[in-house]
């Protein structure tokens, strides 16, 4: 049997540890300010939105304002639904909460000056257990003015269970609370305008290999009648030839958005170098945004008690479309501090 994964450099660089009973605290970073200070220094390049129109795939030309994801799954095209672990987990594949031994906490910040939109939030996992793992975030998002403004609110409950050295399963609810209108003007039938709810997404993640891993992801299965959170099935690959390198390919299939089935197609690569320094690349078609096109950028610094990485999103068709994402981390090494006082097994790469 292969050694379910333990914590390594391109995976965030933590050490992978046992199970402990420990007490754990952890904090929550505000990290509104921030988000003030990014809106003050590109508030003079916000464009005014454009209208809609129908793009060369037949689709509507819509902004690329999905839910919240983390940086480095932005900039590696928008997922990394088989790459994803921990916090990433909260927003992608639930199953990827059980794929690593981490205990952090995520503060996140989203900019985009193209609508105004931004968005502020944290996200807090919990997989040091041997069977089960847990998590939970929550995001405020707005655009405050012009014709596509609204805001929402949304809170995520995951729990993985980990099946075996090699499987995981994971299942998440959702509380979304939307005001203002959507744009999915030739959905089938689904409402745009506010909606508040629970969704309900299930995920797989196979990992029969240490350089190999994939995932199947079922979103929105409750098939709830909102533009906000249509019926979509994801899927991933992850495939890392060297612990310091990662390759990413990820589809997302969406049933309602649009008057037809349409997909979202993104890939990326992640290098680290000196088993802190993350650099990250990849690129985005969206046929359910009029055939959107975008190239992803991210950059971070990780260590075993705290990390920061950015992300940042380029579209270029359609529209000129900028978008960038904060992430503040946080590990909590009660592991370690327990380790110190009674020594047990760890592995570390």
């Amino acid at each position: 049997m292969t050694p379910r994964r333990s914590l390594k450099p391109n995976a965030m660089s933590q050490r992978a540890t046992r199970r402990t009973t420990a007490p754990r605290i952890a904090f929550f970073a505000a990290p509104a300010a921030l988000a003030c200070v990014l809106a003050s220094s590109v508030a003079g390049a916000q464009m005014a939105p454009t209208e809609m129109r129908t793009g060369g795939s037949g689709s509507v030309v819509r902004r690329l304002d999905e839910d919240m994801t983390t940086a480095r799954a932005i900039a590696l095209g928008g997922r990394a639904e088989a790459a994803g672990s921990s916090t990433t987990a909260l927003f992608a594949n639930p199953a990827g909460a059980s794929a690593l031994r981490t205990y952090h906490v995520d503060a996140l910040t989203l900019y985009d000056p193209t609508v105004g939109r931004f968005a502020v939030g944290s996200g807090i996992m919990d997989s040091t257990r041997n069977l089960i793992s847990g998590g939970f975030s929550y995001v405020f998002s707005a655009i405050p003015d012009g014709p596509e403004a609204r805001t929402s609110h949304d809170a995520r409950l995951v729990v993985g269970v980990n099946l075996g050295q090699m499987v995981g399963l994971g299942a998440r609810v959702r509380y979304l609370n939307i005001s203002g209108a959507q744009a999915a003007p030739q959905s089938q039938g689904l409402e745009r305008g506010a909606w508040g709810g629970f969704t309900f997404d299930a995920g797989l993640h196979v990992h029969p290999l240490r350089e190999f891993s994939l995932s199947v992801t079922g979103y929105n299965l409750n098939n709830v009648n909102t533009a906000a959170a249509p019926i979509t099935v994801g899927g991933g690959v992850a495939v890392s030839p060297i612990p310091q390198l990662t390759f990413v390919a990820d589809a997302l299939v969406d049933f309602r958005s649009t008057n037809a089935v349409r997909g979202r197609y993104s890939g990326g690569a992640e290098l680290f170098l000196a088993s802190r320094y993350a650099i990250r690349a990849g690129y985005l078609y969206d046929d359910t945004r009029g055939a959107s096109q975008a190239f992803t950028l991210g950059a971070g610094y990780i260590d075993q008690n705290f990390g920061v990485e950015l992300g940042y999103r380029q579209a270029v068709v359609p529209d000129m479309q900028s978008t960038l994402l904060l992430s503040v981390r946080y590990f909590y090494q009660a592991a370690a501090q327990q380790q110190q006082a009674q020594p047990t097994t760890t592995v570390s790469q």
